[in-house]
């Protein structure tokens, strides 16, 4: 089911496949992913006043798309997103971050994650304690404050691996 409740598009419910749409121009936020096993393939996600893609659900997949111009988070990964993979995404000028990863388990890979602006980071994991994400061959260029920051402390329990980067931050991305 896709309803609309201030928000352009919300997955309320278990397992969709959404291919190819559009959306843009919107004054809250554009995409929520509350179910579980989604998956939001080549789509647009642009232009928004709020979070590209927000997704709350576990086991959901958000893969291929172009997110732009959005004036906070390019893609929020929220607390209870368990196991989700984000992959092949080119993710671009975010007012906040490109990708802001907030709890454990997930794949984020071969994302494309450059000129987000004023103190924002291509991708970025707050002090939080998260554990088992993979994020593994993404490129990030041109981030303002930094490409790629996990700010958690050692012992360092994520995997940040075959990067492209300019620029890092904290103890567990090393350049």
């Amino acid at each position: 089911m896709i309803t609309n409740y201030g928000t352009d598009m919300v997955v309320s419910e278990e397992s969709h496949n959404i291919v190819g749409v559009n959306v843009a121009d919107n004054m809250i936020l554009s995409v929520v992913i509350p179910g579980n096993n989604s998956n939001l393939f080549q789509s647009v996600i642009m232009n928004n006043a709020n979070v590209g893609v927000v997704v709350t659900g576990s086991i959901n997949a958000i893969s291929s798309n172009k997110l732009g111009l959005n004036e906070f988070e390019g893609i929020l990964l929220e607390v209870i997103s368990n196991s989700s993979v984000i992959l092949l995404n080119l993710i671009y000028s975010s007012l906040n971050s490109g990708k802001v990863i907030e709890f454990s388990n997930k794949l984020i890979a071969y994302n494309f994650v450059e000129d987000n602006v004023p103190g924002s980071v291509g991708i970025y994991m707050s002090a939080l304690g998260q554990s088992g994400n993979r994020i593994i061959g993404n490129q990030a260029a041109d981030n303002v404050a930094f490409d790629l920051q996990d700010l958690n402390s050692a012992p360092c329990l994520n995997i940040w691996t075959g990067k492209v980067l300019d620029t890092s931050g904290g103890v567990c991305v090393d350049p």
